[in-house]
């Protein structure tokens, strides 16, 4: 199934595969009005997905790069999302250890069991055997 892309999407994806773009070139590639382009780029700049670049007679869509601070705020966000990731990965092994270590003692008992009762029931077997004799 094909993916739909808006004019957005395409937007975005010229942006980032020139790195930039002047805002009427960008028009022309997508077949829209340069008003149009300019409004999707200002609402792009402000959800920090583009940058737009402002020269004396033109106006550039610029692929938007983070600052040290963002690439270090994504880096703790991703350590504490690795981190409890982790956490519940270790839990759930715990988890299963628990469980593995109980269903192995309900085994035990069961073979246990079933050698008991085998062994009773070979008992009453020969004493059948034994009855049956006498009568």
């Amino acid at each position: 199934m094909e993916n739909i892309q808006t004019g957005v999407d395409k937007l975005v994806a010229l942006v980032e595969s020139k790195h930039s773009v002047e805002l009427s070139d960008a028009a022309r590639s997508l077949g829209v009005s340069k008003a149009v382009v300019q409004e999707w780029a200002e609402f792009l700049e402000e959800e920090g997905l583009i940058s737009i670049e402002y020269s004396l007679s033109k106006v550039f869509l610029v692929q938007r790069k983070l600052s040290k601070k963002e690439v270090a705020q994504k880096a703790k966000e991703y350590e504490t999302k690795k981190d409890l990731f982790v956490h519940k990965v270790e839990t759930s092994i715990q988890s299963l250890e628990k469980e593995t270590q109980w269903f192995e003692e309900v085994k035990k008992q069961y073979e246990e069991m079933k050698k008991d009762l085998g062994n009773e029931l070979e008992e009453v077997h020969e004493e059948m055997k034994e009855l049956r004799h006498y009568e």
